[in-house]
């Protein structure tokens, strides 16, 4: 869940121990949905989860495991036999063994995650959910995220690989094509990326490799020399700064008047 009081608060009463699943259903304020698991299968039963979470995990038991498929609940206590790992493992508790079939996030941190993750884009995670004593319960509150750059290494691909298989489904790069990109800036990794796939897109091209490469990095080129240069550049925002502030303040009324008057205890 983001970090929020009402939040916060919300699973505080849904941890209460002692209640049944009916007296926490009156209880929750939490929206439950149906996930991708219960979509692709509609003639199944899943878990519903929730609406207000900013990412979901979800899981299915792998009963066959330890052969707990056999088990039946018993009100009370289960008399046994147990299992080793899986299931009913003793006469009051049980363990699951879990598989991860989904990973659900909202758009916005999923998007941010290929894009560039910033302090804006990312989740408002609470961290030490749930540290409590015997009277309460506690959390501490997201704050801004600060961040450090991942070390570079010269031979190390492993991060750009990580966005260049993740940079489009059909166009994909060759380790000799990526090379280059190791050391450029992380955060202009995914709009370089995005510009070899435009590139390969428009001239029917499905696998880069180290040719495809030096073939952008020469379009690149051209374009930079046909472009002005900063110096230049700089100069042409500042003149269409000025122009701007010029337009703005004949609109206003408030250019070349004569005097402004000032309180006298100023």
């Amino acid at each position: 869940m983001p970090d929020d009081k009402k939040f916060f608060a919300g699973v505080v009463v849904l941890g209460y121990p002692g209640e049944t699943p009916d007296e926490k259903r009156k209880s929750n304020i939490f929206t439950p949905i149906d996930g991708l698991l219960q979509e692709e299968n509609p003639n199944e039963i899943y878990p519903k989860i929730l609406k207000e979470a900013f990412q979901v995990y979800e899981c299915t038991w792998v009963r066959e495991l330890d052969n707990a498929q056999i088990d039946i609940f018993v009100e009370g206590g289960h008399p046994g036999p147990y299992h080793n790992f899986n299931g009913i493992t003793s006469e009051y508790g049980a363990h699951f063994i879990l598989k991860v079939e989904k990973i659900l996030m909202k758009e916005k941190f999923y998007n941010s995650i290929s894009e560039g993750v910033t302090s804006h884009n990312f989740p408002p995670v609470p961290t030490n959910f749930g540290f409590r004593d015997s009277m309460h319960f506690f959390q501490s509150q997201f704050t801004r995220p600060i961040s450090l750059d991942i070390p570079k290494k010269e031979v190390d691909l492993t991060s750009v690989r990580y966005a260049a298989d993740r940079a489009d489904d059909v166009v994909k790069f060759t380790d000799e094509a990526i090379k280059p990109l190791v050391n450029a800036p992380r955060i202009f990794l995914p709009m370089i990326l995005r510009g070899c796939v435009k590139w390969a897109k428009e001239h029917n091209v499905t696998l880069i490799t180290e040719k495809e490469m030096a073939i952008i990095k020469e379009n690149r080129k051209k374009f930079a020399k046909n472009f002005p240069n900063k110096k230049g550049l700089v100069l042409i925002v500042i003149s269409l700064l000025i122009f701007g502030l010029i337009i703005f303040s004949f609109h206003k009324g408030i250019l070349f008047k004569n005097s402004v008057n000032f309180s006298p205890e100023l």
